[in-house]
């Protein structure tokens, strides 16, 4: 793997941990701030939200280098996971998630870019999928790891972990990830024009309908586990 690759995955891998962490770590959390669990589940619904708002940072940043792009996401992920390791109240947590989730899905669109233009020719769906390989890793380890951190110790531990592993990426982009010019400027409204066809409309409503039906009950995974499943939550 080309250690330009390695420094992009290590960022998948934050901002998937950083995601899907919450649902193992939801009562633990939920009782630190002192509100119920469907109270909780905007901590989850705070990040997506980040999300989508955070997007908009290609269509306005479309003459930055993708290089600096990613550095600049992996700051806000490092000040988000911060202040989520800190907060003391609801609010903060709340604001704090929304903060996180900016970075995500500009990031992999960012990084998809930069993976496609590195790879040796023929190899460019290879690069990227090496690249996305990050976040599954993040939900086959990084996940469990947060969630027992925050059974043995502490839930904020967790989110203190993923802001050094932000910081830890953002010098791995520095050192590894060269160059890569901005895509070619085609305007505001060019930036939207795939939505004037109709397949992309179907693939995005296909996409919310898996995710709704994903995030549903995933999202309560750990209590009903615990209240429903009889499992304990050790």
């Amino acid at each position: 793997m080309k250690r330009s690759i390695l420094a992009l995955a290590s960022g998948a891998f934050i901002l998937g941990a950083a995601e899907f962490v919450m649902m193992g770590i939801l009562p633990q959390t939920a009782a630190a701030m002192q509100v119920s669990i469907p109270a909780a589940g905007h901590y989850i619904s705070a990040y997506a939200i980040g999300v989508c708002v955070g997007t908009l940072i290609l269509v306005f940043g479309r003459k930055v280098p993708p290089k600096n792009l990613i550095i600049l996401f992996m700051i806000i992920a490092l000040v988000g996971n911060t202040l989520s390791a800190v907060s003391f109240n609801s609010p903060m947590l709340l604001a704090a998630r929304f903060i996180s989730g900016l970075p995500h899905g500009a990031f992999f669109g960012t990084a998809t870019l930069i993976a496609k233009t590195l790879a040796d020719k023929g190899k460019e769906a290879q690069s990227v999928s090496m690249m996305v390989t990050g976040q599954t890793v993040a939900n086959m380890l990084g996940v469990p790891a947060g969630t027992l951190l925050s059974e043995m110790l502490s839930w904020r531990l967790a989110f203190a972990i993923l802001a050094a592993w932000a910081l830890m990426t953002m010098m791995l982009v520095i050192a590894w990830v060269p160059f890569v010019a901005p895509i070619k400027d085609a305007g505001i409204k060019g930036q939207f024009r795939f939505l004037t066809h109709a397949g992309p409309w179907f693939i995005l409503m296909a996409v919310f309908c898996g995710n709704s039906g994903i995030f549903c009950w995933w999202s309560y995974i750990s209590p009903w586990l615990q209240k429903v499943g009889g499992w304990s939550s050790s």
